[in-house]
């Protein structure tokens, strides 16, 4: 489609044990007894801005919450999965790199109220977009029994309370594969969470997709290796399927949230039309 754009963002770096992103990656095999060495990784956090010729700009996920390095969730779980990130990487700032503030987005895509893609939505109190937030469904209720059955707030699921209750914040909850507008594509992709909102976007130069955490890296997709956190195994695979499919009929390239070994790739924070 003319006109359609998106740019990617570096919202900063966590760093966790190999195998709660990649199960099964690197394995001993009778040719090489030791198998992968790597145990401690570092992996990326991406997300998007695009920019649609009627519909405005939109964020594809949001980044992390203000604090994550420090003090935003418990102590047990920062010493599973800290992370480094600056404050020109909240997305309040990294907005700033290509030419925009949060007020002037317009709708907010959410893949999945994992903390580290949706920690960012308290820097969009009070501008039109928090009254404009799209999320699965499935994957909605979910955090929301898991972050309101105590009250503590939030479970070992990856879920949090304040990053679901943010004032203001109203979403509409995605049941099925949408066309939210022309030239953007929402896919519901089972495995990784009840429901992920996968993204297709149809660029004048070619097909992009954005399968966020249903499959977090090429490795998954390639079947080297599951996903670490992993809601439905059955449906993971039936996900991968599908999006292998999809990348053969559209001829389309990924871009993948958590991909250590293809980050060094992408290009940030500038405009691919």
């Amino acid at each position: 489609m003319d006109g359609l754009r998106f740019a990617l963002l570096w919202g900063g770096t966590g760093y966790n044990d190999i195998a709660w992103n990649f199960q099964g990656y690197g394995l001993a095999t009778a040719d090489n007894p030791t198998g992968n060495q790597d145990v401690w990784q570092d992996f990326s956090y991406l997300y998007a801005v695009i920019h649609h010729p009627t519909a405005g700009y939109i964020m594809y996920d949001v980044g992390l919450g203000k604090g994550e390095d420090t003090d935003r969730r418990p102590k047990a779980h920062r010493k599973i999965n800290p992370v480094k990130v600056s404050r020109d990487q909240y997305v309040d700032e990294a907005l700033k790199k290509v030419g925009l503030t949060v007020n002037d987005i317009s709708t907010i895509i959410i893949s999945h109220c994992h903390w580290d893609h949706i920690g960012g939505l308290e820097f969009f109190k009070d501008t039109p977009a928090i009254k404009n937030i799209y999320v699965p469904y499935e994957d909605f209720s979910r955090a929301l029994i898991q972050t309101h059955k105590t009250s503590i707030g939030y479970s070992d699921s990856g879920y949090y309370k304040k990053n679901v209750d943010v004032d203001g914040a109203e979403f509409h909850l995605l049941s099925e594969d949408t066309k939210l507008f022309p030239g953007i594509d929402i896919l519901l992709l089972a495995g990784h969470t009840p429901a992920v909102a996968g993204l297709i976007l149809h660029l004048a130069s070619g097909v992009y997709i954005f399968p966020s955490d249903a499959v977090t890296a090429q490795v998954c997709l390639t079947g080297e290796a599951l996903p670490g956190t992993i809601y439905d195994s059955l449906g993971f695979e039936r996900t991968r399927k599908r999006l292998l499919k999809l990348k053969k009929d559209l001829n389309a390239k990924f871009i993948f949230s958590h991909d250590p070994w293809n980050f060094p790739t992408y290009r940030l924070h500038e405009w691919i039309e």
